[in-house]
């Protein structure tokens, strides 16, 4: 089964990714990029590295599932980025993959696999805590963010709706972020500071319900 993540700039994807890889020992669905390498980040880990040239050689012996390109400004200077996924690092579909992809993405894993093969989960949040986690990821640069947003608002309606599972991120990982969490969940007859820990039940429902299918089904 392949598992996807899609919804907005900054809802959390990666860190559920990274979960569900820890937690179901899911195999990482790794993109390949033409962006430059942000701090902190290693080859082969957030993204497999590649130059324009490089890049553009392998969607021309369609070595792609799916890929596409964002123009952004950096530095004043205007950039286009190219991102994808390779063939090659889907090879033994016995496995369980979990990756992170926007909806044009989603859609090209559809027609290459089929339906019955990916699940699409969409990552719910709000904007105010989307962009409290981008300035603390430490390389806030407005522009890229106006960009990001303005892009994703072209497909977040769709993906929101053809999505199989969506999964509600509305908290602060209290064990390793610098603040509190900082914004009530209504669950009824109390308000209670909602946590990761929240969305990591969520995972575990559904992911075990979806595994519980596919074995008896």
């Amino acid at each position: 089964m392949i598992y996807l993540i899609t919804g907005a700039t900054n809802a959390g994807k990666d860190k559920i990714a990274e979960y569900m890889i820890k937690e179901f020992d899911m195999v990482p669905i790794v993109s390949t990029t033409s962006r430059p390498m942000r701090p902190k980040e290693t080859e082969g880990k957030e993204y497999h590295f590649l130059t324009d040239k490089e890049f553009l050689k392998r969607v021309e012996n369609g070595e792609f599932i799916e890929y596409r390109h964002y123009d952004t400004i950096v530095k004043g200077n205007p950039e286009r980025w190219y991102y994808g996924v390779e063939k090659k690092y889907l090879p033994d579909l016995d496995k369980d993959y979990v990756g992170v992809i926007d909806y044009h993405g989603a859609s090209e894993f559809f027609k290459f696999f089929g339906t019955e093969l990916v699940t699409l989960f969409y990552v719910k949040t709000t904007y105010t805590e989307r962009f409290v986690r981008n300035l603390l990821r430490g390389d806030y640069d407005e522009q890229e963010w106006i960009r990001r947003n303005k892009e994703d608002a072209k497909w977040l309606n769709k993906a929101f709706l053809e999505a199989d599972i969506i999964i509600n991120n509305s908290g602060w990982d209290i064990s390793d972020s610098p603040i509190e969490p900082i914004l009530e969940v209504d669950h009824g007859e109390s308000n209670e500071m909602e946590t990761f820990e929240d969305t990591k039940k969520q995972l575990r429902s559904v992911v075990n319900h979806i595994r519980d299918c596919v074995n008896h089904g």
